[in-house]
């Protein structure tokens, strides 16, 4: 038997080991493992007429706020791909203008709105691992390559106010979302590239209200929309390789109304 001042101690010890594991900490004083969560990264694009700049080359698997700020003197709606396997830059290059081109990338999220002239304009994004590149398309800017490489730990989240999941080939939204800014997180749980054009039917015909790009499969991007009240389509006219069609011809479009 052990004597009673033995025991005593070993049962205090074993009490603040229980306490400790029931709280979720190692054991060290003033520790929380959700303030230990790494901030948002960030990652910031000067456009010029001599090209894109990036403050970072290389970034994490997890959420990025990129901010573009425009020096041109034309609107620039940055976009994201990512490089197929086995693809290199100049391949990119020198298709960046054709249709061949979808068969090199994979797109990767993109702004909702063009940064205007001196302006600035942001999304927030978690991009898969990969080689990248930002540009717009439009644009006959030099791209800009980042890579993305797996992240450790854990990440702060954006907040939003809805999720959208777009898959291989759906929508699956709310039926109902509020009028006025509002965060929409976008998520692709597909296999293939995917757009989301929000449009409303107007005498007959679609009229395009919002455009993004959706990011690569498995990632998500966090994006403000301003949206009157009236009900809206979503769609995606993304061609589909095998078949050739577009997205929206496989069943790719949700409806949901604004209010």
């Amino acid at each position: 038997m052990f004597p009673n001042s033995i025991r005593f101690a070993v049962v205090g010890v074993c009490v603040v080991l229980a306490a400790s594991c029931a709280d979720g900490s190692d054991g060290t004083p003033g520790t929380d493992p959700v303030a230990q969560r790494r901030p948002i990264q960030e990652l910031a694009v000067t456009v010029a007429k001599s090209g894109a700049q990036l403050s970072v080359d290389s970034i994490k698997a997890a959420p990025v706020t990129v901010s573009v700020t425009n020096n041109t003197k034309g609107p620039y709606h940055i976009a994201f791909a990512r490089l197929n396997e086995g693809v290199s830059l100049d391949e990119v290059e020198k298709n960046i203008q054709s249709d061949k081109v979808l068969e090199l990338i994979t797109v990767a999220g993109s702004t909702v709105d063009a940064a205007k002239p001196g302006g600035t304009t942001e999304v927030t994004i978690q991009f898969p691992e990969g080689d990248y590149i930002a540009l717009d398309p439009e644009a006959k800017i030099p791209f800009a390559p980042f890579s993305v490489t797996a992240a450790s730990g854990e990440y702060e989240m954006p907040e939003s106010e809805y999720e959208v999941e777009a898959g291989d080939f759906y929508f699956e939204m709310p039926k109902t979302i509020a009028a006025g800014p509002v965060t929409l997180a976008v998520t692709n749980a597909g296999e293939q590239s995917h757009e989301m054009s929000l449009g409303f039917v107007k005498g007959g015909s679609e009229e395009g209200e919002a455009f993004m790009l959706v990011p690569a499969p498995g990632g998500t991007a966090w994006a403000e929309f301003n949206l009157e009240p009236r009900k809206y389509q979503a769609l995606c006219y993304f061609p589909d390789p095998k078949t050739g069609k577009p997205h929206i011809k496989l069943g790719m479009r949700a409806t949901f109304t604004v209010k």
